[in-house]
């Protein structure tokens, strides 16, 4: 394939003077992530994932209903990961939560298996 069939995302991320911290740098935008243990004042990486996985779902649900000339409103992704804490490295499952304003219930329905297919 050509690099034109390709899209590349990067994030950099750099420790800080405290522990536990990172600075980030997403194209013209810069942030902080905390560890999951400390310094405990920012968000940490775990949300700062699933806020990545719930911010697709608005903006597919948005595109979906853009596509099909569906009357969105709002669209809400709640995400909750579950792991245990003697593996916090592994998913036990998530559980996602979809809140769509506008469609009706059959629009919203659609919306949603459209989005599960991907």
């Amino acid at each position: 394939m050509s690099e034109e069939s390709w899209i590349v995302n990067s994030v950099v991320s750099t420790t800080t003077h405290v522990h536990g911290r990172t600075l980030n740098s997403a194209g013209k935008h810069h942030f902080i992530i905390d560890g999951p243990a400390r310094p405990n004042e920012e968000i940490v990486s775990m949300e700062a994932f699933l806020a990545g996985i719930a911010s697709c779902g608005t903006h597919l649900m948005e595109d979906f209903a853009d596509e099909e000339g569906i009357e969105l409103h709002r669209a809400t992704v709640t995400i909750e990961a579950v792991r245990p804490k003697a593996e916090p490295n592994r998913f036990d499952h998530m559980d996602l939560h979809i809140e769509l304003v506008g469609p009706t219930q059959e629009q919203a329905e659609h919306l949603t298996e459209r989005f599960k297919g991907r």
